[in-house]
């Protein structure tokens, strides 16, 4: 699944719980649900309460379940800890300093990495 990603990544309410794949039909309507399902035909995850609708209108779509997320797509979540540097502000990571073996930003190349 590498290449593609979900954009459902979301912070709860303002907290910083990070729900790593939203409800679509949820988000739409500014709610925001953990998805439980994926429907690769539509490309969209679905939570209990919106699976019903989407069964009715798609009969003959499969839903994939959390016991298979290997064939979800990669959750922005995921993208975002692995190519973003919280330490300067979400900015992206460009580079790796084999001195340090660290993944850097470049803020960290001008600040610790020269």
């Amino acid at each position: 699944m590498a290449g593609r990603t979900n954009p459902c990544a979301t912070f709860r309410d303002g907290s910083d719980i990070v729900l790593d794949y939203c409800s679509y039909v949820s988000e739409q309507n500014g709610i925001q649900m953990e998805a439980a399902h994926y429907c690769e035909q539509c490309s969209k995850c679905y939570c209990d309460i919106c699976v019903p609708l989407h069964d009715q209108m798609f009969k003959t779509h499969v839903l994939i379940g959390r016991e298979e997320m290997q064939r979800w797509p990669i959750s922005r979540a995921t993208v975002d800890a692995l190519t973003q540097r919280r330490e300067h502000n979400n900015e992206t990571i460009t580079a790796f300093c084999e001195d340090h073996s660290a993944l850097c930003c470049v803020k960290c190349l001008t600040l610790k990495h020269r």
